[in-house]
């Protein structure tokens, strides 16, 4: 076993083969599971139900952790989170409360590859993927820091980075989340954003995890979606929506798709009429984001009247319209705003 792995990096069944290299019992396992995944443990010294011989074993072989918070920012209805990395690299995790419901959102990257014009992540020059154990920590350090009132009741995969692009780590992650010895958080309140990679779309859905996919269409027809998104010339329109309609959804569940709202480019009734006609065929709901402004970003949101204008055509033609509010302007943890500093610093 190598030295100083993050425990968390570990899947059940590598976890279960440490703990048979080492005589451990069998009911080890689920005592350790309970003490990384419901008690969100960040030190062996914690685990004060394993003897300490063995909380000294583990602390040889393992760290209890592989990313820490290096700043916390906090705004009425929204708090943004700045982590470090151990090879000292940045990355971002936002909460937004809303009534009853605490989601909290997760990267997948450090920066994003995809370089959405509208969208300021994408002007962070691409990093790496996180591993398994940085994605599980971001939940267990900031479920750590809130208040026992205000517990995280829905994930959304929705921060910095394209999830798909890092599937394995994805996908491992989420089995843990969704795993009775882990998380033990319901399908139905997990969402995984993607701009729409066709292979990994549709292997997602063969996993049968019972998750949400969420769709960015950002546009109706492909020489203004490529514009916008680099990422539809290798996966067009057509491509995505097909793959979408495939994924597998529990019943009376309906596919997301997402349409950031940008002033004067794709906000016109045009455009909420060829949006209907791509999405209607589909047992689908369109959530409406309107441009969350940075500097430097070379779009305008739409005005109040456009998007009215442009929710009410989608409901008028029986397409299930949310507007989604922004929360975090003021510390750039609304949709599109993260960073991490990197741009700071140039």
């Amino acid at each position: 076993m190598m030295k100083k792995v993050p425990i968390r990096n570990l899947t059940f069944s590598r976890l279960q083969n440490y703990l048979e290299q080492k005589e451990q019992k069998p009911f080890r396992f689920r005592q350790l599971c309970n003490w990384l995944y419901k008690k969100y443990c960040v030190d062996f010294e914690e685990m004060t139900t394993i003897s300490k011989k063995f909380r000294s074993e583990l602390a040889e072989d393992f760290l209890p952790l592989s990313i820490f918070v290096e700043k916390r920012l906090q705004e009425e209805g929204a708090e943004k989170y700045l982590f470090r990395t151990l090879d000292g690299h940045s990355f971002e995790s936002v909460v937004i409360y809303d009534q009853q419901r605490t989601t909290l959102c997760i990267s997948s990257q450090i920066g994003c590859p995809l370089k959405c014009a509208f969208c300021r992540t994408g002007e962070v020059p691409f990093q790496r993927n996180l591993t398994q154990a940085e994605i599980l920590e971001q939940y267990v350090l900031i479920h750590r820091q809130l208040l026992p009132e205000r517990q995280i009741t829905n994930l959304v995969f929705m921060c910095m980075g394209e999830p798909l692009l890092n599937y394995k780590n994805l996908v491992r992650a989420l089995k843990i989340m969704l795993a009775e010895e882990g998380f033990c958080i319901s399908g139905r309140r997990i969402t995984v954003s993607t701009v729409g990679i066709v292979p990994a779309l549709r292997k997602l859905g063969e996993e049968q995890l019972g998750i949400q996919p969420a769709i960015s269409l950002n546009a109706p027809f492909n020489s203004l979606r490529s514009k916008l998104m680099p990422v539809n010339e290798k996966y067009p329109l057509h491509q995505v929506i097909r793959a979408a309609r495939q994924f597998p959804l529990a019943p009376r569940r309906r596919l997301t798709f997402e349409y950031v709202l940008l002033g004067g480019t794709n906000d016109s009734l045009a455009h909420a009429d060829k949006l209907v006609k791509l999405v209607k065929p589909t047992r689908a709901k369109v959530n409406l984001i309107p441009l969350n402004d940075y500097p430097g970003c070379p779009f305008t949101p739409p005005s109040p009247e456009a998007v009215e204008e442009f929710e009410k055509y989608l409901r008028d033609h029986h397409v299930s319209t949310f507007v989604r509010k922004s929360k975090g302007q003021g510390v750039y943890a609304a949709c599109g705003q993260l960073t991490a500093r990197y741009l700071e610093k140039k």
